[in-house]
């Protein structure tokens, strides 16, 4: 009695432990198609705050919430941990480990942990993906389930192809778009969407090559055509550089007698590149679009300043998505010459960033991970004996090659991150596979599989041996503390998209308190006027109210503080409109106290130190107009905050107008003339050259003047000239200056020569 209630008991847990393996498998599974499918096409309008990449990761975090929970569970139940044993597991290990010592050791530690506003790509974005490589590569067990997800991607791309097309004919809903220009889809970029669908135009190629049937051959002819089609008219150097480098690799490992089933589709397709191209050429202006002006110098310019910031930080690098705070003050005069004001917060090189961003460690784990993977990549290819499932190598890992060759000159964003590692788990989830032509018919016989379809194959019957089970009290632990992970990060995902709507609403409030504003202005109707401005004040007071939420719920956002990137406010910003627009004295010291205290909090997070700096030494001014028997001290405060914001960003010229001024009106003549000269030389390719060549030209004068006054007529002799040669270049641009013209008359009695 007592053996066969055991026995029960036992067949009972054994029914309920593969009940629970199948269910973690089909939340596995369709956990990863959601993933796939909708990431890289997510994107809101609606909330004003960030349209791409928040709404994404929140997507692809929660989704990645009972995806992990239930591999944990898969893992610790079948106990297959022989699926980890490739040779990808200690790379992809090393790479998540300097991600996370880079991030401990960072600039900004907590930024390279969350990620920044503009790119999200920090520690626990690349976490995440990672553990989705991982999630992939050990639970795909049959081809069935890679072609599943494959084909989501290739579904995913389809819906952003359609998109592109109808944003290049001008059919966009959106209002962003315009007829004929450069399609971003719903990448958001036109230099990232291309990016995105070469690295499945491999695979999409090789499918029309191994299609089975006439009409899967069309279908697929039709989606690799919208691909290509999508690709050329997003003119991205990038996309072109990883096509070149990639397919004739792919052509390499197309058999012979591939080319020879498909040759007629091939001339055919071959004279329609041809008339294409040849289209593009004559009506789109297309080669001078792709050689737009001063790309190469720029891009040498922007890799020389990055080539510095890795020299100062060799070892550990910057820290991850910090490179923007590093950037500015290592760029080099050329660079910010041809692009003023412009710091970039990536090298426009994936391999450079990884050396400045994770520094010389974390760049040779990243090579590691890549010889690795194509190293085994091609080892299993040439192995396979299925002819459709190695096309499929084939496209996989040249798709995996094309998003390393296209980041030559570019890097990755978070849809392209995600698929080049869930590219690269599916690769290893096949390495595991048994892809040979051949079944067994139930007989001990073997027959070749039937040649329609794709064939079916399941893993590998290699590893029998099972670990012993986990005791349950240590299960039952490290489910709890899986858990609990899981949750926490659930809550701060939550949190941060919850701070970024606040935000939101306080663009939008903003953006109508302003449209108000002006409304009332112009109306006449006192008592009209009235509404509509108390209507103004109360989306205002919404706006302050909102911001306040944000910088409550994620106080590490400095832009929340100051201004997101592409937005115009922020909580210091409109606290100090508040106190410019109060007439009460003591009411105006308090808002201008916050803004500055929500400013200074900013500097120890923010990305932009240069536009806080900027925004605190432009109070102080406007508090010395307000306050002459304080304007000395008042104007040395904010030359203190401009000089901050020059020294962490050289190239921000209006900084060295402001200082000119200030120490100009101060007494120092010779810092005034310093930050003057540095005014001219940055503003120089500007519409603002004009301002700088009279600050520069009074400047200069002003000082020879006081030189001349203490008697050191030689010394003064060159800002003299200086003044000459800085006014003669300013009535080029304004013939008709007075100030420049009354100076160059007193010049030319002054001169004296040595």
């Amino acid at each position: 009695m007592t053996t066969t209630v055991a026995k029960a008991a036992k067949s009972q847990a054994a029914e309920y432990n593969e009940r629970l393996v199948f269910w973690c498998d089909k939340v596995i599974e369709w956990g990863l198609i959601l993933i796939a499918f909708f990431v890289p096409l997510i994107f809101t309008t609606v909330t004003g705050a960030d349209i791409f990449n928040l709404p994404r990761l929140l997507f692809l975090r929660l989704v990645t919430i009972p995806v992990a929970m239930a591999w944990v569970i898969r893992l610790l139940e079948t106990r297959q941990y022989y699926r980890f044993r490739t040779p990808m597991l200690l790379p992809v290990l090393a790479v998540l480990l300097s991600w996370l010592v880079s991030s401990i050791f960072s600039l900004r530690p907590e930024i390279s942990f969350m990620g920044n506003y503009l790119r999200q790509e920090g520690f626990w974005t690349i976490a995440n993906v990672i553990l989705l490589f991982f999630i992939a590569s050990t639970t795909i067990r049959t081809t069935k389930q890679a072609n599943n997800l494959l084909t989501t991607m290739l579904w995913s791309a389809f819906v952003t192809m359609v998109y592109g097309a109808m944003q290049f004919f001008g059919l966009d809903p959106m209002p962003w778009g315009a007829s004929g220009s450069r399609p971003f889809s719903s990448l958001g970029n036109p230099d990232f969407f291309p990016h995105f669908l070469i690295m499945l135009l491999p695979v999409a190629i090789m499918k029309f090559l191994n299609a089975a049937t006439l009409e899967l051959k069309i279908y697929q002819l039709v989606f690799v055509g919208l691909m290509a089609f999508n690709v050329v008219v997003a003119q991205t150097r990038g996309a072109y550089i990883g096509v070149l480098l990639s397919i004739p690799v792919l052509a390499l490992l197309i058999p012979r007698a591939t080319y020879r089933a498909n040759k007629a589709w091939l001339i055919v397709i071959g004279v329609a590149l041809v008339g294409f191209g040849a289209f593009l050429i004559w009506k789109m202006d297309f080669l001078n679009s792709i050689l737009r002006g001063g790309f190469q110098q720029t891009r040498f310019y922007i890799w020389l300043g990055g080539l510095t910031v890795f020299a100062a930080y060799p070892i550990l690098g910057v820290g991850p998505d910090v490179l923007r705070i590093a950037s500015p003050s290592h760029k080099v005069l050329q660079y910010s010459l041809m692009e003023p004001m412009n710091n970039p917060d990536r090298m426009h090189n994936q391999y450079l960033d990884e050396m400045i961003m994770r520094g010389a460690i974390g760049f040779l784990i990243y090579l590691w991970t890549l010889i690795t993977f194509f190293w085994k990549s091609f080892k299993v290819w040439r192995e396979t004996k299925d002819p459709y499932w190695r096309a499929m190598l084939a496209g996989i890992g040249v798709g995996v090659l094309a998003y390393c060759a296209q980041n030559l000159v570019a890097f990755g964003v978070l849809p392209t991150i995600l698929y080049f590692w869930l590219l690269m788990g599916l690769m290893v989830s096949l390495w595991q596979m048994d892809l040979v032509p051949v079944i067994a018919d139930g007989k001990g016989k073997k027959v070749k599989p039937v040649a329609t379809g794709i064939p079916e194959y399941e893993e590998k019957k290699l590893h029998k041996s099972v670990p012993r089970p986990i005791p349950p009290i240590t299960k039952t632990g490290i489910y709890v503390l899986v858990a609990v992970i899981l949750i926490f990060s659930g809550y701060w995902t939550l949190r941060i998209f919850d701070a970024d709507l606040a935000y939101g609403a306080g663009e939008i409030a903003i953006q109508t308190a302003g449209a108000y504003g002006q409304q009332a202005a112009a109306e006449t109707d006192e008592t009209r006027k009235q509404q509509i401005q108390a209507e103004a004040n109360r989306q205002a007071q919404l706006a302050l109210d909102s911001y306040r939420r944000a910088v409550e719920l994620n106080p590490w956002e400095a832009g929340y503080r100051t201004a997101t990137e592409g937005h115009t406010s922020g909580l210091g910003n409109l606290l100090y409109q508040f106190a410019m627009s109060n007439t009460d004295t003591q009411t105006k010291e308090d808002l201008r106290s916050q803004a500055r205290a929500q400013w200074d909090e900013a500097l120890k997070e923010t990305m932009y130190l240069e536009n806080v700096y900027m925004q605190i030494g432009r109070s102080y001014q406007q508090e010395a107009d307000e306050k002459p028997d304080q304007r000395k001290e008042l104007l040395q405060k904010a030359a203190q905050n401009f000089e901050a914001g020059a020294l962490a960003d050289p190239g921000d010229y209006p900084l060295y107008f402001n200082l000119a001024q200030i120490w100009s009106e101060l007494g120092n003549m010779e810092k005034a003339v310093q930050f003057a000269e540095k005014g001219v030389t940055y503003a120089a390719p500007t519409a603002d050259a004009k301002v700088s060549l009279e600050i520069g030209t009074q400047a200069n004068f002003n000082y020879a003047m006081t030189l001349g006054q203490e008697g050191k007529e030689a010394e003064a002799n060159p800002y003299l000239e200086r003044a000459k040669e800085l006014a003669e270049k300013l009535l080029v641009l304004d013939p008709e200056n007075a100030m420049a013209k009354d100076i160059l008359q007193r010049i030319s009695s002054l001169i004296v020569t040595p």
